[in-house]
């Protein structure tokens, strides 16, 4: 599984956004929640499997405080926000999820699209894993070029 949604089906934002995710040929990679509650349960699973990509489609504000009361599952993640009115205080709570991207549920959701193949490409590996796979080819090299005496 590599991205979690939290989709909300009451109204026609969460069927269109679900269209529009299956173009960028994510297919069995997207996971998808209907509750807040299927969410919270789903981000302490153990053995807990990180998503890289949560995309979060908020109909309203008392949806938005309550992940806000567990963001701290939602750590090192890449989230892309969907909040339901481009209003500041409404922004503002949004913010404090740190997500890549936000957009309005009033939109076509190429955006998001966009955003969510973006992220899918550039997570072929993390930086740790990168830094750990530099290392072992510098130290292949050096000792490729010793020489034995």
């Amino acid at each position: 599984m590599k991205v979690l949604g939290y989709i909300p089906q009451d109204g026609d934002a969460g069927p269109r956004l679900l269209r529009v995710v299956e173009t960028i040929a994510l297919e069995g990679q997207v996971e998808t929640v209907e509750t807040i509650e299927g969410l919270r349960n789903r981000l302490n699973q153990v053995p807990i499997t990180r998503p890289f990509g949560l995309l979060l489609l908020i109909t309203d504000k008392h949806q938005l405080m309550e992940i806000l009361s567990f963001r701290r599952l939602l750590y090192d993640t890449r989230v892309i926000l969907i909040l339901p009115d481009t209003e500041k205080e409404m922004i503002r709570m949004g913010l404090q999820i740190y997500p890549r991207f936000i957009s309005a549920i009033d939109s076509d959701f190429k955006d998001v699209a966009a955003v969510l193949k973006r992220i899918s490409k550039n997570t072929g590996e993390d930086r740790k894993t990168a830094k750990i796979r530099s290392a072992r080819k510098m130290m292949e090299r050096n000792s490729e070029t010793r020489t034995v005496v």
